[in-house]
């Protein structure tokens, strides 16, 4: 696929939509009213066959020119099929912490001296580059169709204001010119949410797939084994396959409803500030309420420091035991008064961040201990268990180098055929060696599957008999019977 012909056919491609695209856009009459319309629906695709064609250019005059300004190493990796940051992954992993230090106090030196070293220290404090990793193409082109499609509603919203006032036969003018203001208000920073909600599912995105790519699960629990994500691979391929779509409706009715509270919310502020009566006579209704509240919380809060915790406080150990009881048991039905409006509390809590988490996947808006009924945080479980299953880097790379290993034991093989050795092909079509050579692997294939099995014995478990019938699996593994028959075969 990466061959001139391909970027030349996707050069010419681009260009041609390119073309296109803007022919579309100027049909329209320009400086009109329509125009501008047309014009900001279509700049999303407009930006996106402009860095086709630009990359496209960029990738066919570089497959041109590349052979007298390529690397060696380049070429090697080409060659055997290795991506550069797989194999950035297994140097990070492979490399000491002391390395790894050193490594990147040199980075930051060399950042020092360029011109550009303060914005790079400035974009670190929001985005920390992690060299060996490599975003899903999947991901990216998901965050793109989200920002698309959010941009879309956007100019939507922005339009569809003059419609909407049309209709008033409640408010005075004034009124709806401050209405006015709050939309405007409320799609700038639903807007500014949305912004940087994306890097955020970016970030979390890295450091689940690292920790998973490690084994470890603690940062999405619902990934381990024997917990309610357990199930069958063919769901878990239908939830990964649900995720793209899953994320730009999530995204797109998280703006929504993002918009929708800020306009509530900015409105009735602004009404109150109109219309005092209204913000007055809550204030003389929620006042004694809001005092009680308090009065009740400051004097059990300075009761348990200065009275009954021992040092002031310091330490976590109770002083006067009976007192303390006598306070519980007469502060009861008070406690009861202020649980009500902690449920309420916990009830607005629990839809404000709801509503702020509801476009980001990573996070289930349900308790953990239902969280496998929330089916956008299924399928990005379901998306990073086949992403690990298939992209791991040292998975990858191991076979990688099998199938270079077994395509220099081919060509040895071939260049032998006119040696004692013969050659016979198996049921696959594969070469395979016969004889002398391979009485002499065999032995050695036993030796290196007891050292294996030796320092792995998780593996002896998954062991077979020579008649592939599958052992119990309360049945000890006896490898010093491996190491015997190795050695019996070997003397023989």
């Amino acid at each position: 696929m990466k061959s001139i012909l391909t970027f030349a056919i996707g050069m010419v491609y681009s260009f041609i939509l390119l073309g296109l695209k803007i022919a579309d856009i100027f049909s329209c009459n320009v400086g009109t009213q329509n125009f501008t319309y047309h014009f900001f629906v279509g700049l999303p695709a407009l930006i996106c066959l402009l860095y086709l064609a630009a990359i496209f250019s960029y990738k066919f005059v570089k497959a041109i020119m590349k052979t007298a300004r390529t690397r060696k190493l380049e070429i090697k990796v080409q060659e055997q099929g290795f991506d550069e940051y797989q194999l950035r992954h297994l140097r990070m992993i492979l490399l000491s912490a002391r390395r790894l230090q050193e490594m990147r106090v040199v980075d930051d030196m060399d950042d020092s001296i360029g011109q550009l070293a303060r914005l790079k220290q400035i974009l670190r404090q929001f985005y920390t580059p992690r060299p060996g990793f490599k975003y899903s193409t999947r991901l990216i082109s998901t965050m793109v169709v989200s920002i698309n499609a959010v941009y879309i509603i956007l100019l939507i919203l922005i339009t569809i204001w003059p419609d909407i006032s049309k209709f008033n036969e409640v408010f005075n003018a004034y009124t709806m010119y401050v209405l006015e203001v709050c939309w405007k208000l409320s799609l700038a920073i639903g807007i500014l949410i949305f912004v940087f909600t994306i890097p955020l599912i970016l970030q979390a995105y890295r450091e689940n797939m690292l920790s998973v790519f490690k084994g470890d699960h603690s940062l999405v629990a619902a990934v381990a084994e024997n917990t309610s994500f357990s199930i069958t691979p063919a769901m878990r391929v239908v939830s990964a396959s649900r995720y793209a779509g899953f994320q730009v409706a999530y995204a797109v009715f998280g703006f929504l409803i993002h918009f929708t509270v800020l306009f509530v919310m900015t409105g009735f502020m602004s009404l109150a500030i109109l219309y005092p009566d209204i913000l007055k006579s809550i204030a003389l209704w929620a006042w004694p309420i809001v005092v009680i509240g308090l009065t009740i919380t400051l004097v059990q809060y300075l009761l348990a420091r200065f009275v009954f915790l021992q040092d002031r406080g310091r330490v976590f150990a109770l002083d006067n035991r009976r007192l303390f009881h006598n306070c519980t048991f007469f502060a009861f039905l008070y406690n009861i008064y202020l649980g009500l409006f902690s449920s309420l509390m916990r009830l607005f809590k629990g839809m404000f961040f709801g509503a702020l988490l509801f476009p980001r996947l990573d996070h289930s808006v349900l308790p953990r201990a239902v969280e496998r009924f929330d089916p956008g945080f299924r399928a990005y479980v379901g998306f990073l268990q086949l992403e690990n299953a298939h992209t791991h880097p040292v998975l990858v790379c191991f076979c990688r180098l099998l199938l270079l290993s077994r395509q220099e034991n081919d060509k040895e093989v071939t260049k032998g055929e006119g040696s004692i050795n013969t050659i016979t092909e198996d049921a696959q079509g594969a070469s395979k060696p016969t004889g002398q050579d391979r009485s002499r692997r065999l032995p050695r294939n036993r030796w290196f599957l007891a050292f294996t099995l030796i320092r792995n014995p998780g593996l002896q478990q998954l062991r077979h008999s020579r008649d592939r019938r599958p052992r119990p699996r309360d049945e000890d593994f006896d490898i010093d019977q491996i190491v015997i028959e190795g050695v019996g075969s070997t003397m023989s």
